[in-house]
């Protein structure tokens, strides 16, 4: 049976299959796992501006969907923020997470 957890993303993701998810939609090529955590650490360390969530089928110790909001800061439009929404995922459920996340971070406009 799936049972399937929404979450943010976490240091172990990276044994649980997060980088061959995202291989899905970009090349991923030589990002081991020493790479993942220093990046992962360094977007961390960055308040406010990555929303990264992933959704684990937590039968299988696997991560199934993932979805990032990256919150752009800009001089523009008395500096504002614009919001940048990438994904993965099976289901529409990473969507309205996505969309809660950026209302409650108050951006101007989205790009999808």
């Amino acid at each position: 049976m799936e049972e399937l957890k929404l979450r943010y993303l976490e240091e172990g993701d990276y044994d649980k299959g997060y980088v061959a998810l995202l291989g899905q939609l970009t090349s991923v090529e030589n990002v081991g796992k020493a790479d993942f955590l220093v990046r992962f650490r360094e977007m961390k360390n960055m308040p406010d501006t990555y929303y990264t969530v992933v959704l684990e089928d937590t039968a299988k110790g696997k991560i199934v969907g993932a979805a990032s909001l990256i919150v752009e800061k800009k001089f523009a439009r008395g500096c504002g923020k614009v919001r940048n929404f990438y994904g993965i995922f099976e289901i529409m459920v990473l969507i309205a997470l996505i969309l809660h996340l950026d209302y409650s971070v108050g951006t101007l406009k989205m790009w999808l």
